[in-house]
């Protein structure tokens, strides 16, 4: 048994993680990076519109940005990125999880009466 990683093995599994990672860190990354240019310290206190559109990009970055990514990540050529389209449906089932850990919070939230 080689200790060696085949070059084959090693290009699969780097399409998975890139698959798996890119859609997250891109919505997520989105929502991130919205909510520090919204909290930045501002003279004023009331919301722009520019506030706004940050905003917006905060709640879509996680809720619209990573499910689209992993769509088109999905969409890719099946023989040559078949290692990449697992990793995207991996995000995409991850997704589902993290609205239903959300909508599972917000439940017990509203029913615990916060």
């Amino acid at each position: 048994m080689s200790i060696f990683i085949s070059n084959r093995a090693k290009k699969n599994t780097q399409g998975y993680w890139f698959g798996l990672f890119v859609p997250i860190l891109v919505g997520v990354g989105c929502s991130f990076l919205s909510m520090m240019l919204v909290n930045s310290d501002v003279p004023v206190s009331e919301f722009d519109y520019i506030d706004y559109v940050f905003l917006t990009f905060f709640m879509a970055g996680h809720l619209v940005v990573w499910p689209l990514v992993a769509w088109l990540l999905t969409r890719s050529n099946p023989s040559e990125r078949f290692s990449r389209r697992k990793g995207a449906y991996m995000s995409l089932k991850l997704y589902v999880f993290w609205i239903a850990f959300i909508l599972f919070n917000s439940i017990l939230g509203a029913l615990g009466g916060e």
